[in-house]
């Protein structure tokens, strides 16, 4: 249920998929709303803890690639940071939320950044977004190598 949440793409419905993960026996009889962007990272996140555990075996770093002009946006810059500097991402991704484990990644993380963005491209990212974008990027990247992906391949 949650990988097919994940997979909505209208934030609309996407909001009605994440909200439907709420179990009411959790809430002890409260309410919970949540917006999709600030729930798809740590989704992704527990995804990737679940099925890889946190002692993976990192990736190989791969120079990075230019996108497509379709490819653009926040998820080719995830796969993108996810080629260039695997390892980083996956010690951002995992670590504690305001850890300075957290905050060496991300800092460590933003000469890639600008690999990563095209000279005519603008991304902005809040927090939360950097997060979903990098988990996102993480968990698809394992899948795919853990599928016999070619390690240039699975961005």
């Amino acid at each position: 249920m949650t990988k097919e949440a994940l997979a909505v793409t209208s934030q609309p419905e996407a909001n009605k998929a994440f909200q439907a993960l709420v179990k009411p026996e959790c809430l002890n009889g409260g309410f919970l709303r949540m917006d999709a962007a600030a729930i798809r990272g740590p989704l992704y996140r527990a995804l990737y803890l679940r099925e890889f555990g946190k002692d993976e075996p990192g990736f190989a770093a791969l120079p990075p690639e230019q996108p497509s002009e379709e490819d653009r946006g926040y998820h080719a810059f995830g796969a993108c940071v996810m080629r260039v500097a695997p390892d980083t991402t996956r010690t951002f991704v995992l670590a504690l939320p305001g850890s300075s484990e957290e905050h060496q990644a991300l800092a460590a993380l933003r000469p890639t950044f600008e690999a990563c963005v095209t000279p005519r491209e603008q991304l902005v990212f809040t927090k939360v977004a950097m997060d979903s974008t990098l988990a996102q990027a993480l968990y698809e990247r394992a899948v795919a190598v853990s599928h016999g992906g070619n390690l240039a391949k699975a961005n």
